[in-house]
């Protein structure tokens, strides 16, 4: 339930641009470069020119979500309108790399300094030995996961800078977090609780059937069913199994969908059916409770300024304009199939 980040990865046209700076970071291991093909340039957003290694980890993650890494997906699915969905899923997760980069250099924190550059090959250099026994081992990981070295380099230097600017942003106050700004949150409804019944949309499902169960809760719950049993009858979400006192959020933390619905509720009402990628949902919104508001008081805190920072975030990514390259324009979900 919890919003998917498919974080990483930010970085400018070519590898070239900060390689000199960084030999003595990364001789320990001798690391391959990226291909010709893998660093063309896909998208520009911005004044950043984006190379197609990056791109395609987002891709094909994404791509992952749909067909679970089995080609044979596509024989019966349409390819068109999934590469749409998928193509601008990867960019909005470029933008906001992006973005954080943009950001961070307002308050002079560059990915491509010597110190954060330093700190980013000692890790990978830590990690190839200590993670995984060796480079091959190292490379198959990553490549398991899409991606390369030059692409991994990049998404640790993109969570350094966030984690910089993030406690930068926290420290000087341009992001507030103290205990009464978030209580003062809380009361003008910035923070949401709510609980739900999820049925899920599994692979090989029925979505009309689940539509009919959803139908059917809903139906005992404008009855007056205890909504908890309901949950516990009926619920296929982990989360509100694990948590009976059901979901306390702010916005950016959860699904779209979900999020959207429960905002929407005034307390004490319950949603009707809502439909998201995971399924169908059934949302009770509740009166947010004193005594666990006092217990989570610095777990709401970090949330209220994770939405600060993002909300930050976007607001820089809305002045970023993305084009396309002939690369980018040329692309179809043919050049996106596994190896396997």
């Amino acid at each position: 339930m919890r919003k998917k980040f498919v974080q990483f990865i930010s970085f400018a046209a070519a590898l070239f641009i900060i390689a000199s700076s960084l030999v003595s970071c990364g001789d320990k291991y001798d690391f391959p470069a990226s291909t010709e093909e893998e660093a063309d340039t896909v998208l520009t957003i911005g004044d950043y020119e984006v190379p197609f290694e990056q791109y395609r980890y987002f891709f094909m993650n994404f791509k992952a979500e749909y067909d679970d890494g089995l080609d044979s997906y596509w024989r019966t699915h349409d390819k068109d309108e999934a590469f749409a969905e998928i193509d601008a899923l990867a960019r909005d997760s470029l933008l906001r790399c992006y973005a954080t980069f943009s950001l961070a250099l307002d308050y002079d924190i560059d990915y491509k300094s010597g110190a954060i550059q330093k700190d980013v090959m000692e890790s990978i250099n830590n990690s190839v030995e200590n993670t995984y026994g060796g480079l091959e081992k190292y490379l198959e990981a990553l490549s398991a996961a899409h991606m390369n070295h030059s692409v991994y380099r990049f998404a640790m230097s993109e969570l350094e800078v966030e984690r910089q600017l993030f406690s930068l942003l926290k420290d000087n106050g341009d992001i507030k977090s103290d205990e009464d700004t978030v209580r003062a949150a809380i009361k003008d409804g910035e923070f949401c609780r709510a609980k739900q019944v999820l049925i899920m949309n599994n692979d090989g499902d029925d979505p009309e059937e689940n539509r009919k169960k959803a139908e059917n809760v809903l139906a005992l719950a404008q009855l007056g069913s205890n909504f908890d049993k309901l949950v516990a009858d009926y619920g296929e979400d982990p989360e509100m199994i694990t948590n009976p006192t059901g979901y306390y959020f702010t916005h950016g933390e959860l699904i779209e969908e979900f999020e959207d619905a429960a905002f929407a509720l005034e307390i004490g009402e319950l949603s009707d059916i809502v439909e998201s990628p995971l399924g169908y949902h059934i949302i009770l919104r509740l009166e947010p409770d004193e005594g666990y508001i006092n217990e989570n008081i610095a777990s709401l805190a970090e949330a209220y300024a994770a939405n600060r920072f993002h909300a930050l975030v976007d607001k820089r990514a809305e002045t970023m304009k993305i084009s396309d390259t002939e690369l980018s324009r040329s692309l179809s979900l043919d050049d996106f199939f596994y190896d396997n």
